[in-house]
């Protein structure tokens, strides 16, 4: 497989064995959506195509990014490393820099806990006497600060800190890998885990249909690109629903921070007002946002 830079250059990709189209990008540092990937003969193929040994393939940009450089800045002499500690700079030329700080796995963990613990720290984010409610998905993000406060819960002088884990039921978590881990997560670190019923968003919103069914059809209307921000709004509410009922005012959510990095552009560029970070109050509710490196968990604070 090889990628078509924009000044009509050939470079070949890492693949292996069984990789689809978009996984092959995405291990060579390319995002699926910048190109169009073309088989023997300028067949197109979708994404999710397995690559065929047999077959050649060229991935062409779609637009004019700089692809090459963008890889290059990710690459990495130390083959050794477990974990590339990446800090991307850009210059008032516009020149992009990419310092790199190689860390084995115990180096990491050590790296991650102490900046969730330092951000806690320093901006008062926990402290004795707190109920926190966790929205716990069972995913990478959710879990990972699920452990994350949990330890800061047990190493802190804190009296009286409780985590409250709550776990939204929609039409398919009962039987979903991640609604599991989120039961097992919860246990294994001694949090209480709350599953909230399908029916407390249609409560909450006086919906006359579940709300997975709505953002379903929202999905088919010219309106499409507004159901994660219905989605997201819809879930903040009903865990500070929830939060009420606990008699909880801080509520911690865990977020990418490229996912959060891309709500805030959009915010600004609409014109609405995201608040300070990383602290901000809605209403009566405590919040905070806390991003760590980009492979890593951002702690968020409702």
């Amino acid at each position: 497989m090889s990628l078509l830079d924009r000044r009509g250059g050939l470079h070949t990709l890492i693949t292996q064995p069984g990789d689809t189209v978009a996984s092959a990008l995405l291990r060579n540092f390319i995002p699926p959506t910048s190109v169009v990937t073309y088989c023997e003969q300028n067949k197109l193929v979708a994404d999710d195509h397995v690559l065929d040994p047999a077959q050649s393939y060229e991935a062409r940009l779609i637009e004019g990014y700089d692809l090459v450089g963008i890889r290059r800045l990710f690459e990495s002499r130390d083959s050794s490393a477990s974990y590339i500690r990446r800090r991307l700079s850009v210059a008032d030329t516009g020149m992009l820099s990419m310092e790199r700080t190689p860390l084995d796995l115990p180096s990491a963990a050590v790296h991650v806990e102490a900046t969730v613990r330092e951000t806690i720290g320093e901006f008062g984010l926990v402290q004795g006497g707190d109920r926190l409610v966790l929205g716990l998905s069972g995913g990478v993000d959710s879990g990972s600060l699920l452990m994350l406060l949990a330890a800061y819960r047990d190493a802190a002088e804190l009296p009286n800190v409780e985590i409250e884990a709550a776990t939204f039921q929609d039409f398919d978590s009962k039987w979903s890998e991640t609604f599991d881990s989120a039961a097992r997560l919860a246990e294994k670190h001694k949090v209480r885990h709350h599953v909230l019923e399908a029916g407390l968003a249609e409560e909450v919103f006086h919906l006359n249909r579940p709300m997975a069914q709505i953002l379903m059809l929202l999905m088919e209307t010219e309106d499409a690109h507004l159901a994660m921000y219905a989605d997201h709004h819809s879930t903040r509410r009903v865990l500070e629903v929830y939060a009420d009922r606990l008699g909880a005012r801080k509520i911690a959510l865990g977020l990418h921070t490229t996912d959060l990095l891309a709500g805030l552009l959009n915010s600004y560029t609409t014109g609405f007002d995201v608040g300070p970070i990383p602290q901000r109050t809605v209403g009566p509710y405590e919040r905070a946002l806390s991003p760590v490196p980009d492979d890593v968990v951002s702690l968020v604070r409702g």
